[in-house]
């Protein structure tokens, strides 16, 4: 078939109304199978819908291959795979309809879905194989990435004796001698993904154009078609492998150990996804760029090669890692540390808030990489602009984060600031996004060209999406969205719970959809959304309802960090959040003490739980593996009906369907057909599911301009009036019969006027005759100008003009320009650091109080709360608490005595005032302090602020416990028990030191701290020693007697207590025994080792080892 023939026919097929019915009965019928619906319900689906839509199949599959095959990249080739995938997959996957051909028909699925670069589908297509045949097992384990089953197989076929015995029977004879091909054939390709050598590649497609051929002499069918597309998939393997991609982009040792270290992990990662591979082509046009791909797509991954390429090119740079959330940053951190650490490169998670100690300068100067949120990266930059001066690469993760708020602004504007710095440092920037409908906007405010994008739709699973509806027979019906609808009636089965007399479960639509979630958790995580956090463990324990009266305990794997996290939630005080997750159901939201979050989102990662529900916290970064969305309440406030917005709920639909494990994910939205506001939730599920209705990313600062500009109007206030009082500092005629304005125009303007005084500064206005004239050049720039043109409401011309004349204010209330570095390096808004001046003389006072005091955990208390009063007559509105005095004298002296939150939580608001206050809102004031006093060279005193805004942070006494806890021990309560045993020299900690520490220090650690700490230290070190790889056994040279080898490269293979030296065509195969000397059998199929032989020796080779 002539490709011209090809698109005719594909083009005929997919306008075919009963074909596409056909298929659409077909994926009906799938849905109704996996969730185990009764026969009896279904509808009546075509006669011989089965042989039919093999046909349809095999028709797409015969187009893709004729236009793949003449070497033409085309996007109906791939359409074509993907479909042909499909319709195989579903018809042939279910359980319930195998038969002895549904082997050959997933394995063709799986090959199809490869060919559409749908890797994640071909995974899951290539689990569902059952069969006894080598030649399906061979196949299989080479799509599944299990090399070292596949190794095993290949062992199997060469070295087996069943394989060298001539059959009689003459199909059983051909199926051996198709198995030895391919065996070989395959055995060439591992060889190539593990050295980079194409020639293993090209002869090992030759085995296959010989099996290919020998099954069409034979007529043999199935085992040509498998030849075929295995032709084309090494065809396609060869574009996309990272051995044909990298080496050339990234000229250096370094990317083939990269390359060679992916390999190696468990699962292999040995090629691009066709997203990432047109990612990184778009990028080598582009400084700048904007990434938008779904999630799940890889985006880390392109991120990871353009850090890689980054540091190869010069050594000695930094790269910024900009995460907006502490959870993504901690996960980010564990990726990036995996694959840099191996290659030479340090990276490090700059933790905290809005203060910069010198702990944090250390980490900097020490690190490649640096992976910070947005505030702690603005306390970096602000206090040292040498160290910003380094930075090479900017990547910005979850760039759609734009709005309203006051932190979105103040990352927008932060990133504003950043742009200078990277085009000053001739930097990339990079803006990373799953859900960023307008990305030609935001191009053009990254990289000043609306162009500068790359964007796929194109997701590792399907969305299925359906209606949860809570009927008026009081129970579930789900109604699936399809062509046809196919419905699931009467889905989850009552009970009489334990005591229950009468009242059955489920009683209402919200037991109903904890039911559902319960039953859907039989196909995978299931994610329950809940948008007000106060729902979250009551729903969570109707889920718990749902198990009956015997639930059974979720089984963890990793037992080392369920422990940890019960350790964690005890040490919390939030006991029902580990006691529900003891039967698999996790909690998630914003609220939640950090320590037991993190350890949330690593079982989250780690374990297949049953359900997890969590309020919109978990739509941001975080990569877990979620089957099924359930949107059971929308509502933020269901008073005046406010709910999320479509970008949040495409953000968190997003997650359905985790990748290599699940085809498509299902999307659901409940409706209460018994309530009053049934059509109104109906009409907004379907809002939500139109994607193209999906909110714009948009400036926060062309939002507050606009909106100050509205204010100022119901005020008789005109704009030109308006531009005057932002100039003069002066609000007071902002004010109507209503409402007086003044306090909110003063609040915003704080998240403003420092990064304007930062640009200032950094622009040289104070040389300039007009110091406001560097506006125009960086602000017509900006997301707010760019997107103005657009608005009705406001110009981009007044959007210049309204920062032009804040910035006379700003200049005023700077003063000398002598002072303006100071004022920047605080880190605080303008008003509070102005004001900080007329306080150094009692801070002093209060310093030199605390240093002629014992210095004990009271001390502390006393010294923190002189420097709160302070800081509570500042008059930026953030940093004001309306905590009682008594109260947090209480909370205070137990922080710093470093006691478990769940005695502190018997306090009114002791937790709050803990996570939110101590942790969060001190130390960003008092870094402020510190930076004020640094730059007046009172270096002790600094000192000892510095340390101070530590122990707020963290909440403990001294140094020693906040570098346990920042290397990685994330008990405050263990971290202070240490310190009392552990000498700690080091200016800074790292995990790999702390377990020398604590490995060092274990008697004294057993003898001196008490129970808990003891479970701490061995659960961190055992998690942490699990992470490392097994030592290889270094064999020594060797001479063999066998002299005609012709082979320069041997591997060592062993089969039924057998070891061989065999060459990557298996053409020379040479017994050897293993012994003491030469423990040949330890190393044994281990594709990081291989033998290379020098003059008449053979000498032991490490793949990616850079000692």
């Amino acid at each position: 078939m002539d490709i011209i023939k090809a698109l005719k026919l594909f083009n005929t097929l997919e306008n075919d109304e009963f074909a596409q019915n056909l298929i659409a009965q077909s994926n009906a019928k799938n849905i109704l199978l996996t969730v185990k619906e009764d026969k009896a319900n279904f509808p009546n689906f075509t006669e011989k819908l089965t042989e039919r839509v093999n046909s349809i199949a095999f028709a797409y599959l015969s187009i893709a291959c004729a236009i793949t095959e003449k070497n033409t990249d085309n996007e109906v080739a791939l359409q074509a795979f993907e479909k042909a995938g499909d319709i195989i997959y579903y018809t042939h996957a279910p359980l319930s309809e195998a038969n002895n051909q549904s082997s050959f028909y997933l394995v063709v699925s799986s090959l199809s879905f490869y060919l559409a670069s749908q890797y994640s589908k071909s995974f899951i297509a290539i689990k569902n194989v059952r069969t006894e045949s080598s030649l399906i097992h061979l196949i299989s384990n080479f799509l599944s990435k299990d090399f070292q089953s596949l190794i095993h197989e290949i062992n199997r076929v060469q070295f087996g004796i069943e394989y060298d015995k001539v059959c009689d029977d003459e199909l059983e004879q051909n199926n051996k001698n198709y198995t030895v091909i391919l065996s070989k054939s395959l055995n060439l390709v591992l060889e190539y993904i593990y050295s980079g050598k194409e020639e293993y590649l090209s002869l090992g497609r030759e085995f296959l154009s010989d099996l290919k051929e020998l099954a069409s002499i034979d007529d043999e069918p199935a085992v040509w078609w498998l030849s075929r597309l295995l032709i084309i998939l090494l065809d396609v393997f060869n574009q996309y492998s990272f051995w044909s991609v990298l080496p050339k982009l990234i000229e250096s040792d370094i990317t083939e150990d990269y390359v060679v270290q992916l390999a190696l992990r468990t699962p292999p990662i040995t090629e691009l996804f066709y997203a990432q591979y047109n990612a990184l082509q778009e990028m080598q046009d582009k400084r700048n760029i904007v990434l938008s791909l779904p999630t799940s797509s890889g985006k880390t991954r392109i991120a990871e090669i353009a850090i890689l390429e980054t540091f190869i090119a010069n050594p000695l740079s930094k790269v910024l890692y900009l995460a907006p959330f502490r959870s993504l940053s901690y996960e980010v951190e564990e990726s990036m540390e995996k694959t840099l650490s191996p290659l030479g490169f340090s990276s490090t998670l700059l933790y905290g808030g809005g203060q910069f100690s010198k702990l944090d300068k250390k980490l900097f100067e020490n690190s490649s990489l640096i992976i910070a949120t947005p505030e702690k990266a603005k306390a970096i930059i602000r206090a040292d602009e040498e160290l910003a001066n380094k930075i090479s690469l900017l990547i910005i993760d979850e760039g759609h984060l734009l709005g309203v708020e006051e932190r979105l602004i103040k990352i927008e504007l932060f990133i504003e600031e950043l742009k200078h710095h990277i085009n000053k440092n001739n930097g990339k920037i990079m803006l990373l996004s799953a859900v960023l409908p307008n990305t030609s906007d935001i191009a053009q405010w990254i990289a000043e060209d609306s162009n500068s994008v790359f964007k796929t739709d194109k997701t590792v699973a399907d969305k299925r999406f359906g209606i949860i509806k809570w009927t008026r027979d009081q129970n579930i019906t789900i109604e699936w969205i399809g062509k046809p609808n196919s419905f699931n009636r009467n889905f989850v089965e009552k009970f009489l719970p334990p005591r229950a007399r009468t009242k059955y479960f489920p009683n209402d639509k919200n037991d109903g959809i904890a039911a559902t979630a319960l039953k859907l958790s039989q196909f995978g995580t299931v994610l329950m959304f809940i948008a007000q956090a106060r729902y979250i463990v009551f729903s969570a324990k109707r889920v718990l309802k749902a198990m009956g009266s015997s639930p059974k305990l979720h089984n963890y794997k990793n037992k080392e960090i369920f422990e940890l996290f019960r350790l964690a939630c005890d040490e919390a005080g939030v006991s029902e959040i580990y006691a529900l997750a003891q039967y698999g159901i996790l909690c998630h939201f914003g609220k939640l003490p950090n320590d037991v979050r993190i350890l949330i989102e690593q079982l989250m990662r780690l374990e297949n739980v049953k359900v997890i529900v969590s309020t919109s916290s978990l739509g941001q970064g975080v990569n877990i593996g979620i089957s099924t969305v359930i949107f059971a309440d929308v509502f933020i406030n269901h008073q005046d009906e406010t709910k999320i917005n479509s970008k949040d709920f495409w953000n968190i639909a997003g997650r359905a369907g985790r990748a290599f494990t699940d085809i498509e994910g299902k999307v659901l939205y409940c409706i209460d057909e018994t309530g009053r506001n049934s059509k109104r939730d109906l009409d907004f599920c379907h809002e939500y599911f139109d994607v193209s209705k999906m909110e714009r990313a948009e400036s926060g600062l062309l939002a507050l301009i606009r909106k100050l500009k509205r204010i100022a109007k119901e005020c008789n206030v005109n704009f030109d009036l308006l531009l005057q009082l932002v100039a003069n500092n002066d609000f007071s005629l902002l004010q109507n019969r209503d409402n007086s304005y003044s306090e909110y125009f003063k609040k915003v303007f704080d998240w403003l006027d420092d990064t304007l005084l930062a640009l200032n500064y950094k622009n040289g206005s104070n040389n300039q005759d007009d110091p406001s004239a560097w506006i125009d050049n960086a602000f017509k720039r900006s997301l707010a100008y760019i997107q103005a043109k657009q608005n009705e409401d406001i110009s981009q011309e007044e959007i210049i003009s309204f920062l032009k004349n804040r910035n006379k204010a700003v200049i005023s209330m700077a003063g000398d320009y002598v002072n303006w570095e100071s004022i920047i390096r605080s880190g605080i808004p303008l008003s509070s650091s102005k004001a900080l001046d007329g306080y150094v003389e009692p801070i002093k006072a209060i310093i030199r109080a605390f240093k002629e005091s014992e210095g004990s955990v009271t001390d502390l208390s006393e010294f923190s709360k002189n420097i709160e009063k302070l800081i509570q007559q500042l008059p930026t509105v953030t940093f004001k608490h309306n905590y009682e005095e008594k109260e947090l004298d209480e909370v205070r002296v137990k922080w710093f005595s470093a006691k478990p939150l769940s005695e502190i939580a018997i306090h009114k608001n002791g937790q709050n005032i803990c996570v939110s206050y101590f942790s969060m809102t001190l130390p960003w004031a008092i870094n402020a302090i510190t930076r004020k006093f640094l730059d007046l060279k009172l270096d002790e005193d600094s000192e000892y602020l510095e340390k101070l805004a530590l122990y707020c942070e963290i909440g403990v006494p001294n140094m020693d416990s906040v570098k346990i806890y920042l290397a990685g021990l994330k008990s405050r309560v263990a971290s202070f028990d240490l310190s009392k045993v552990l000498d700690i020299k080091q200016i800074s900690l790292n995990k790999k030191k702390l377990i020398t520490l604590l490995k060092n220090n274990s008697q004294q650690i057993k003898l001196y701290c008490n129970e808990n700490t003891n479970q701490w230290v061995r659960l961190f070190s055992s998690e942490q020693i699990n992470k490392n790889e097994d030592k290889l056994t270094q064999i020594s040279n060797f001479a063999l007697n066998k002299t005609d080898i012709e082979s320069h490269l041997l591997n060592v293979r062993s089969f039924n207590n057998s070891l061989y030296l065999c060459n990557s065509d298996m053409t020379e195969k040479i017994p050897i025994i293993s012994s003491d000397e030469f423990p040949l059998e330890s190393i044994a199929n281990n594709p990081k080792v291989y033998f290379e032989k020098e003059d008449s020796y053979w000498i032991m080779r490490i793949r990616c080892s850079r000692n």
